[in-house]
């Protein structure tokens, strides 16, 4: 279990995102990666559909980025992360949540080198919306499987834009 200080709560909370470490072993994040290939491919060890599978070899550019959304559904090592208590707890910590957490959503996003730019964008627009109350009922937990910075792509955060 990791274990947030108060200054790290309060540092989410005052700027809407705070970087945690190491959250999950390099073994994990392998088997993470090892099922990207596969999944994209559509072998589904579930037999379960995703809910959205953006990109299919063959008919996509090569080098689109790629999206499956509600991957947990159709791959047991992605359910086992996305549906992780440790993720569980990390986000109900942060948020304040007494209650607990639950998945409303993971999203399985793959960005070969090349690939265009995600635009920015608040993800509150795709979940928090749908959901009541709104005030204060999502966070996302973004993974990097790869090391990331400015010249592969590294996700960016607006100060406060939450």
């Amino acid at each position: 279990t990791i274990q947030l200080s108060q200054e790290t709560i309060q540092q989410f909370r005052r700027d809407g995102f705070v970087l945690i470490p190491d959250v999950f072993p390099k073994e994990t994040v392998e088997r993470l990666r090892s099922r990207y290939e596969p999944l994209f491919a559509g072998e589904f060890d579930t037999g379960i559909y995703p809910d959205e599978w953006h990109w299919r070899k063959g008919i996509s550019f090569p080098d689109a980025v790629r999206e499956i959304c509600n991957a947990w559904k159709s791959d047991t090592t992605i359910a086992s992360v996305a549906k992780s208590p440790k993720i569980g707890k990390l986000a109900s910590d942060l948020m304040g949540w007494s209650e607990g957490s639950r998945l409303a959503q993971d999203s399985v996003i793959w960005k070969p080198p090349k690939a265009s730019v995600v635009g920015w964008h608040q993800d509150s627009v795709y979940i928090s919306a749908n959901f009541l109350p709104k005030d204060d009922n999502s966070a996302t937990i973004w993974i990097a499987l790869d090391d990331a910075d400015e010249e592969t792509g590294v996700v960016e955060y607006a100060r406060g834009s939450h």
